[in-house]
């Protein structure tokens, strides 16, 4: 529901209310079974298989969200833009104590390019404030309580055989939703009639009461149990430049450039020390799944005192280890964050040209400063046996002694070398990159003379056509985790580099 209202000569209220609901169901079956005397009938008579070796699976779940929102839309002289919102957001996904939550948002904005002492110079100056909540319940269904799944046992009960049923986790009632803060500061400005234009962004989102699976001890019979725990903050700039280079005799040019830079902080752990991962750390006052490891100083050479060293079992061309504490050995003490996932700064290009009917379009995007740890190169240093493929450029530059100034250690280790040593600062690479990401070359056909036709263009369009980066591996922004912050490059398939010809019409 909407209610507009036109105050006094200038001024515009705007009254929105409303609410949503939403359901979601998933079911699941499956079934296998052996044993046919004949494959005639394929699947159409599963009854002819061996029932004792049949396998059964079924599974169904769901979830529902019901949200109430509502929002003030108030505009005076048409300089001065202020909004108010508020959402109610219920989840079945919580205990019914906290099955609800609460979020307010409040924003502002002056066009002060409509004010009298602002110099013609502007062709638009907006400045912009805003502060906001808003929630996340982005979790599995039922974790707030005690569900039960078939267990690994079984039992003997009247000759018969019975599957065990167990809980498959501790519940947590006190369950609720994880909000995230948001304060924006933002201006927008054009300049020489609109060929110029700027806008820029300084916010601080913070994240609290945050859905995270908190380690247990073994001895629960539980690896983990869902919690609201910790606070996390971003904090960062963005900033978008519009340009009209050239405009004259039918030819254009126009360019955009994008670029953002966010620093990323875990703020508390709930009253943990901290928590930590194959690879990564979530420590108090560093980045969330900071890369932890060992940092490589360099190799052991012949003629070393390699016995009187922090790894005495060592041979020429081993990396040598920071010992970090100086105790004359290395272990878990010497673990350190030796990266971090996140770039210092992403960037976009994009740039635009035409002339009469052709338009070509490049864009560039790139990254600087984020690590990735590639278990490519873990395979390849530390294989778990020979029959594992190795990357070439760790054999083709390996330590030798007649190569001693190799990049990359000899390749012969001890059988206990691997071990969490294999997170190091030869495995944890700098993943910045540049890449032509997409270039499109268009014609625009004329049609005035063709009467069934409003508009007729041809393109040839390539995607993912270079990259350049020092990353070994197939893509730098690969992520095994989806679109988790625990990075991780697990063999990830190439980037496809497509060409694609076309064309769209219109009658």
């Amino acid at each position: 529901m909407t209610y507009n209202k036109k105050i006094g000569k200038n001024n515009n209220l705007t009254i929105l209310g409303g609410t949503t609901y939403q359901s979601f169901s998933s079911r699941y079956f499956a079934g296998n079974i052996s044993g046919f005397p004949s494959d005639d009938l394929l699947s159409n008579n599963l009854s002819l298989g061996n029932t004792d070796n049949d396998n059964l699976k079924s599974d169904r779940s769901e979830n529902k969200l019901l949200s109430y929102l509502g929002r003030i839309n108030y505009s005076i002289n048409n300089k001065y833009l202020l909004t108010a919102s508020f959402r109610a957001d219920g989840s079945s996904r919580f205990g019914s104590n906290n099955r609800f939550g609460y979020f307010p948002s409040f924003a502002g904005a002056w066009k002060m390019s409509e004010e009298d002492f602002i110099p013609e110079l502007f062709y638009n100056l907006k400045l912009r404030l805003s502060w906001g909540q808003i929630g996340n319940e982005s979790i599995g269904n039922y974790e707030y309580l005690t569900t039960l799944s078939p267990g690994g046992k079984y039992a003997v009960i009247d000759n018969s055989i019975i599957q065990g049923v167990g809980p498959s986790r501790i519940a947590n009632p006190d369950l609720k939703w994880e909000t995230t803060e948001q304060s924006d500061l933002g201006i927008d400005a054009a300049f020489l009639d609109g060929r110029i234009s700027l806008s820029g962004d300084f916010f601080i989102k913070n994240t609290k009461d945050m859905l995270y699976n908190l380690p247990m001890p073994e001895s629960t019979g539980f690896g983990s149990r869902r919690a609201n725990i910790g606070e996390m903050q971003n904090t960062g700039v963005e900033f978008l430049l519009n340009t009209i280079n050239i405009k004259k005799n039918q030819f254009e040019w126009s360019s955009s450039l994008n670029f953002s830079s966010i620093r990323n902080e875990v703020k508390s752990l709930g009253g943990l020390d901290e928590v930590v991962g194959s690879h990564t750390i979530i420590r108090e006052g560093e980045p969330l799944n900071a890369y932890y490891g060992y940092k490589v100083l360099g190799f052991f050479q012949e003629g070393d005192n390699i016995a009187g060293s922090a790894q005495p079992d060592a041979l020429p061309g081993y990396p040598k280890f920071e010992d970090t504490n100086d105790d004359t050995k290395i272990d878990t003490e010497d673990l350190q964050i030796i990266g971090k996932p996140y770039p210092d700064f992403i960037f976009g290009f994009q740039n635009s040209f035409s002339y009469h009917h052709f338009q070509l379009d490049v864009f560039i995007q790139g990254q600087v400063g984020a690590d990735l740890i590639n278990t490519n190169l873990i395979e390849s240093l530390y294989p778990q046996n020979f029959r594992r493929n190795r990357i070439a450029t760790t054999a083709l530059d390996r330590w030798t002694p007649e190569n001693a100034d190799a990049k990359w250690p000899s390749g012969v280790f001890p059988d206990n070398y691997g071990g969490n040593r294999k997170t190091n600062t030869f495995t944890v690479q700098d993943a910045s990159f540049i890449r032509l990401k997409n270039v499109q070359l268009s014609y625009n056909v004329p049609v005035s003379r063709i009467k069934f036709l409003s508009s007729a263009k041809i393109f040839v369009t390539g995607q993912n056509l270079l990259t350049l980066t020092d990353y070994i591996g197939s893509d730098p922004e690969a992520n095994a985790n989806g679109g988790g912050s625990a990075r991780i490059d697990n063999s990830a398939y190439p980037l496809p580099q497509i060409w694609s010809f076309g064309a769209r019409i219109g009658f």
